[in-house]
């Protein structure tokens, strides 16, 4: 595949990521609906002690280190929940730059990008399901890592 093609892949997938994230943001409102990312976020941020705190049993403390730096730097700017949105889209965006590999022209690209939004969008807005959410975020995450790795250097067969 050459470069153009592997552009306009990744160009297809960031903006149907970005209408999808628009859209997800016009219509619900972001919140933690687990208690295990609220404690998260609380400890993490300083809620609890009054000042950042990377010691916290949820996290890896280097990880946790970076987010309670950037919660010293900017505490004003939600973290956690950024880097949480950021490696769900991140994982939407490789999974879609995966998939368009498999068209060859504009317009099925395309459509497999908006077919790949719609099962995404239908999957987080099931309701009032936490199950079905948690599970789909967590899915996704794992499922852009996996075939990021298994799926690499051009090889079309996973």
């Amino acid at each position: 595949m050459d470069n153009k093609n592997k552009n306009l892949n990744l160009i297809i997938s960031v903006i149907v990521a970005l209408i999808l994230w628009a859209m997800l943001g016009l219509i619900f409102d972001f919140y933690y609906d687990l208690n295990d990312d609220v404690l998260i976020k609380d400890i993490i941020s300083g809620v609890y002690t009054g000042m950042p705190e990377p010691h916290n049993n949820q996290m890896m403390y280097p990880i946790s280190l970076m987010f309670t730096l950037f919660y010293k730097v900017l505490p004003g700017i939600p973290w956690f929940g950024l880097f949480e949105m950021g490696t769900l889209a991140g994982s939407f965006i490789i999974i879609g730059v995966r998939l368009l590999i498999y068209c060859e022209k504009k317009w099925q690209k395309l459509a497999l990008a908006l077919l790949q939004a719609v099962f995404f969008f239908r999957s987080v807005s099931l309701g009032n399901n936490n199950a079905a959410i948690y599970c789909s975020k967590r899915h996704t995450l794992r499922s852009g890592c996996y075939l990021g790795l298994y799926s690499a250097k051009g090889r079309k067969n996973i």
